[in-house]
């Protein structure tokens, strides 16, 4: 199963891409995900504390289960004035 993870703001700095294709076991939750994320790049565990998490467009929370195409984005917050 393939799924686009879409990065932004520092944790696109520390991964070095804005877009990661990757491929997981069927029945994955988001929250699994982003324990592999942090197994890969150890350096997004400050930034992903405060991320917001979008499945397919929609706001999500961690416990979604993925299916095959589709796509994560993590949001960091943005500050601004």
């Amino acid at each position: 199963m393939k799924i686009k993870v879409k990065l932004f703001g520092s944790m696109r700095r520390i991964v070095g891409q804005d877009e990661l294709d990757m491929e997981f076991t069927k029945g994955i939750k988001i929250d699994e995900i982003i324990e592999r994320l942090l197994a890969d790049y150890p350096e997004l565990e400050k930034p992903i504390k405060y991320t917001i998490i979008s499945l397919n467009h929609v706001y999500a929370h961690g416990e979604e289960v993925i299916q095959n195409g589709d796509e994560l984005a993590l949001l960091p917050p943005i500050a601004g004035g």
